[in-house]
């Protein structure tokens, strides 16, 4: 299995980048989809080290896969982000309100819009005390 557990700061986030990097060479991930994989990596990861445990101490774990499609499918390259903090849905998460103010804009809010939008698949499941997020990306 393609797992990595680290803890939850900053400085995990080059770990975690240069592991995904890994399982994306060994999947044979086409190279086109690779800058998409690190913007939403890096998103979830800093969203985890700034939120998830309010300040305190705990871990973030990544798992790497590829899922076999059907006949009808292509492949797809996963990955999934864990953390054992409060529950929280960060596809239900809506964001600030766009305005094209850029001046009058709260700061923030639009790297999860950004990471629904760059992958195909993504899902949200609550297991025990775990948040897991998993991002899907079409191999073809």
């Amino acid at each position: 299995m393609n797992l990595l557990r680290v803890p939850a700061t900053i400085e995990s986030l080059e770990l975690l980048r240069r592991f995904i990097v890994s399982n994306v060479k060994e999947h044979a991930v086409p190279l086109s989809l690779v800058s998409r994989i690190e913007l939403v990596l890096e998103e979830l990861v800093v969203n985890a080290t700034e939120y998830a445990y309010n300040g305190a101490e705990g871990d973030i774990e990544l798992e790497c896969r590829v899922e076999s499609g059907s006949q009808q499918e292509a492949d797809k390259f996963c990955f999934c982000l864990r953390d054992w903090s409060e529950p929280f849905n960060p596809l239900e998460y809506d964001g600030v309100p766009f305005v094209s103010d850029i001046e009058g804009r709260l700061a923030g809010g639009l790297g999860l819009l950004f990471a629904r939008e760059f992958s195909d698949t993504r899902t949200y499941r609550r297991v025990d005390d775990c948040n897991e997020i998993c991002f899907c990306f079409t191999l073809s």
